[in-house]
């Protein structure tokens, strides 16, 4: 059974849909801003939290999901107002939440990054300075390869240097 919930503090939620049920198919196609929350580990719709329920959009998706063979109950209960404090503080919270997030996953990052990029750099002493290239030698086609390996792994080093600034920034804002 699947129940279509809506309160002001959690917004407008599905309740027992497990993934592969056809649920998030059903929704999906009525293009009115249902979402997969990762956070919460369920389907909502986008922007209803601290908002009076969207009743065209609950019954649209009740009558959707009925359609496709789902037994579906609406529960709406707009009686629990939360005060502007409130959804100040949850939603600094949140922030708080994401923040954390992005900070390590800005540390996951640059350990990638400077892994990478020591790599690249044992991987280039293997040639000594100056060394040229010899277009007639056996070897020329495998010394390519190999430079250009090198050469890709100091970009992956360095784009991933680049992701890494970006996702501690974002974290600080």
């Amino acid at each position: 059974m699947i129940t279509i919930r809506h309160t002001h503090a959690d917004g407008t939620l599905i309740e027992g849909s497990a993934k592969g049920d056809g649920v998030w198919e059903t929704l999906k196609g009525l293009h009115d801003n249902w979402r997969y929350f990762r956070s919460l580990g369920q389907i909502g719709l986008g922007q209803s939290r601290d908002k009076a329920a969207t009743t065209h959009r609950i019954n649209r998706a009740a009558d959707a999901l009925r359609a496709a063979g789902h037994v579906v109950t609406v529960e709406i209960d707009e009686s629990q107002r939360r005060t502007v404090a409130e959804i100040e503080a949850d939603r600094a919270e949140r922030a708080e939440h994401r923040a954390e997030g992005l900070a390590e996953a800005a540390q996951r990052r640059d350990a990638q990054a400077t892994a990478a990029y020591e790599h690249a750099h044992q991987m280039a002493e293997a040639i000594p300075f100056g060394q040229p290239m010899m277009p007639d030698h056996h070897s020329y086609g495998r010394d390519v390869n190999y430079r250009n390996k090198i050469h890709n792994t100091f970009g992956r080093a360095f784009a991933g240097m680049d992701e890494a600034k970006d996702l501690a920034r974002r974290a600080q804002a």
